[in-house]
């Protein structure tokens, strides 16, 4: 969902709703995701300075070298599941308590308070 012109809402990524942004699925288990592999999970959206993420219910942010602040506010429930797409798998946020986050623009910066 386009917010505004800089700022742009989608599920997992902005081309499926399944893909991780943030993180990596490897044999080894969930990593962080590079900033190579964000911006290739972002394609033509890497422009945009919010992009918005969730689906892994974890919460994180990466500020990427174009300026973009890409974020994950988290989940306010289901704090953990398990997924065995491409290799079994857990998503935990490490907490039972709802996660957010708040986003402003600081003069043509975003900044997140999580």
């Amino acid at each position: 969902m386009e917010i505004s012109k800089d700022v742009l809402a989608f599920h997992g990524s902005p081309t499926d709703g399944l893909t991780y942004l943030l993180e990596k699925v490897d044999p080894d288990g969930v990593r962080p995701a590079t900033e190579r592999e964000v911006m290739d999970r972002l394609g033509d959206e890497s422009e945009r300075k919010l992009p918005l993420c969730g689906h892994t219910h974890i919460q994180r942010s990466m500020r990427l070298s174009t300026g973009a602040l890409v974020l994950n506010p988290g989940s306010v429930g289901w704090p953990v599941y398990d997924d065995d797409a491409l290799f079994p798998h857990l998503m935990e946020s490490g907490t039972p308590h709802a996660r957010y986050a708040i986003a402003e623009d600081s003069s043509g910066r975003w900044l997140a308070e999580i």
